[in-house]
């Protein structure tokens, strides 16, 4: 299928952003809705969120319970749901949980390369996860840039136009 880049508008073989399911595990995820809803809303979640070329996902528990609306007791029953049913993996690397979405469940790459993964990983955070001193690094770095590019606006609406 042919797509269009969206911000460069050239042509490239591919296909548009999809998730798809195997039809012979799909009753799985109906039985996992029925197990455990915060299990199957937490496989969504990560479905939703994960690489796409790696069916991966760092992110904290603490995100999860704010992603979730729930507490850490409720999401560790949930990846120990998810664990011993094979809907994921679950990776270290350091102190960090890496998800891994079973890739016989569901995939958003090329059937031919399901089973093949390099590890990059999306990761998603919160502002919640982080100390009062990052917090106020990243507020200046954010007003900084903000800053910036008001002075540049208003130095570029100063600059006489070429006649």
């Amino acid at each position: 299928m042919e797509v269009s880049d969206k911000n460069s508008g050239e042509l490239f073989e591919g296909n548009l952003p999809f998730f798809q399911f195997r039809k012979h595990n799909f009753k799985l995820i109906r039985k996992l809705n029925q197990k455990s809803p915060l299990a199957a809303n937490l496989f969504f979640f990560l479905v939703e969120n994960m690489n796409g070329n790696t069916n991966s996902l760092i992110v904290s528990q603490d995100t999860l319970c704010d992603m979730l609306e729930c507490g850490r007791t409720s999401i560790y029953n949930a990846i120990k749901v998810l664990t011993e049913g094979l809907y994921i993996q679950v990776l270290k690397s350091g102190t960090s949980n890496i998800y891994c979405v079973n890739a016989d469940i569901v995939w958003t790459k090329r059937a031919d390369a399901v089973y093949f993964a390099h590890f990059n990983a999306s990761v998603y955070v919160t502002s919640n996860e982080q100390d009062e001193e990052q917090k106020v690094k990243i507020k200046k770095r954010f007003e900084k840039i903000v800053s910036t590019e008001k002075q540049d606006k208003v130095q570029k609406d100063k600059e006489p136009s070429a006649v």
